[in-house]
């Protein structure tokens, strides 16, 4: 066993975003090579992605500005958690 229970999850979650397309085979491969440190910051870019996919249906659809989701993407690229965009999207709803 390569991790302890933690990475079995952490294993078995990913499997799970590979087969719902939300990390590719690549990223995955890198993910679990990656050290720690380089692991999170893999993960901090997979989320921005995601959330500036999100963040763009959202302008295309008039429920938020370009500015409202440029704030939001470059708070997340700081690090603020990812509460942030669902806080936006209730907003508007």
């Amino acid at each position: 066993m390569r991790h302890g229970i933690d990475g079995q999850r952490f294993e078995s979650r990913l499997d799970a975003m590979v087969r719902a397309g939300r990390v590719s085979e690549d990223e995955a491969t890198r993910l679990r090579a990656a050290d720690p440190v380089g692991r999170a910051e893999m993960i901090q870019q997979i989320q921005l992605r995601h959330a500036a996919a999100r963040l763009d249906e959202e302008v295309r659809a008039g429920r938020a500005t370009s500015g409202e989701a440029g704030d939001v993407l470059d708070r997340l690229s700081k690090g603020e958690s990812p509460r942030i965009l669902g806080r936006l999207l209730r907003k508007h709803r």
